[in-house]
């Protein structure tokens, strides 16, 4: 695998392992066990892959600012567009459903659609002044949403470390390269609809989901989640957004301008994760790498924290029962499992993959198997 590169698995259980020897892996999953089943090549260094769930397309991301779209022939794998950016590389992309194309980030903040049938650019703007972070998708709705941050690519030193004057200055030049904004866009025509900036730090993530009771769908309304980090004093916070303006506060004369509520009290960058849960819309995150918080979306509040906890990773299993987590450089593996009526974390046991240090995590549509992969070469397959 290497250099903490994403794995990444399909609606048929086939494994996509993007590697720093220029290739993409994959892996059918099957019982529990991995047999390779294609090699795909780029240039460069692959740095993402993303699967499109309707068509069984793949896509691969490349610091050579390439992207390429693969499908499968009756009898192999091959690549049916490569997609050039003159915009800096891929930072993120995914596919929207119900829609024929793959949307693109990039470092130097353009938003593209490319089409996948042909590889061409349907549409593109300069969606941000810096590199794009995230991009979030809404299934129902023609909406997405975009975040920019930093394009230095990590937190600033604790404070106990402290920089000199040229260092810090560098530090801040580099964190405000992104614009620090997040952005709402229709979905098939990439207009702006909101621009949202305020004083919690640049956007490190972004997600659009529902909130209310899943039984009475007239009730859900659309709630935008941001991540934001404050960088030299390492304060994160979570903002809520009121998307479809149903008279919660932060909209002025018809235009979305702050948010309706925040979780506070993070250090370091948060890593969330939203989920539905029995009782409405819950959040998994993270921060720090050292912290585990369970989160009420729908009161905008914590209800469960573990510290100590080593997360600088983190991934939830499709049903919602375990959490699998591990440290930088670590190649311990804690599964935590959740209960689905209290909402409560607690530990069941550690995996240990070797000598390899563990850089991804991701979990089988089934819940059954998390496959991670290491700084090594080598891909492990587990039972939970």
């Amino acid at each position: 695998m290497g250099l903490g590169l994403p794995v990444q698995i399909g609606d048929q259980e086939l494994v996509a392992s993007a590697s720093a020897d220029c290739t993409v892996r994959l892996w059918p999953l099957r019982a529990g066990r991995l047999a390779a089943e294609a090699i795909l090549r780029h240039a460069d260094q692959v740095t993402s892959v993303a699967w499109d769930a309707a068509t069984g397309t793949l896509a691969t991301s490349c610091l050579d600012n390439t992207c390429r779209l693969w499908q499968k022939s009756s009898t192999a794998w091959r690549c049916c567009a490569e997609l050039k950016s003159a915009s800096g590389r891929f930072t993120c992309m995914c596919f929207p459903p119900a829609d024929p194309h793959l949307v693109t980030g990039s470092a130097a903040g353009a938003l593209q659609k490319w089409s996948i049938s042909s590889g061409a650019l349907s549409v593109g703007v300069q969606g941000h002044g810096g590199s794009i972070t995230d991009i979030a998708l809404y299934p129902t709705k023609d909406m997405m949403a975009t975040s920019s941050a930093s394009t230095y690519g990590r937190e600033p030193p604790l404070q106990s470390k402290a920089l000199t004057g040229a260092e810090e200055a560098a530090w801040l030049r580099a964190w405000h390269a992104g614009d620090g904004s997040c952005k709402l866009w229709d979905a098939r025509t990439l207009a702006c609809l909101h621009a949202l900036a305020g004083e919690s730090g640049g956007a490190t993530s972004c997600h659009l989901d529902l909130t209310g009771p899943a039984e009475s769908p007239d009730l859900l309304k659309t709630v935008l989640i941001t991540a934001h980090l404050e960088p030299m004093r390492r304060e994160a916070r979570l903002l809520l957004w009121d998307v479809d303006g149903s008279g919660r506060e932060g909209w002025v004369d018809g235009r979305l301008c702050a948010q309706y509520a925040s979780i506070d009290d993070f250090r370091g960058t948060i890593k969330c994760i939203p989920m539905r849960s029995n009782w409405g819309l819950h959040a998994i995150a993270s921060s720090a790498g050292t912290e585990l918080h369970v989160l009420d979306l729908e009161e905008a509040c914590c209800i469960f924290r573990l510290e100590d906890v080593p997360s600088d990773i983190v991934s939830v299993a499709p049903d919602g029962r375990h959490v699998a987590c591990a440290g930088k450089d670590s190649n311990q593996i804690g599964i935590y499992g959740l209960e689905r009526d209290s909402m409560l974390l607690s530990f069941k046991y550690t995996l240990s993959s070797g000598d390899d240090a563990v850089r991804c995590l991701a979990w089988s549509r089934s819940s059954e198997w998390l496959v991670s992969g290491g700084a090594g070469t080598t891909c492990r397959v587990w039972q939970v």
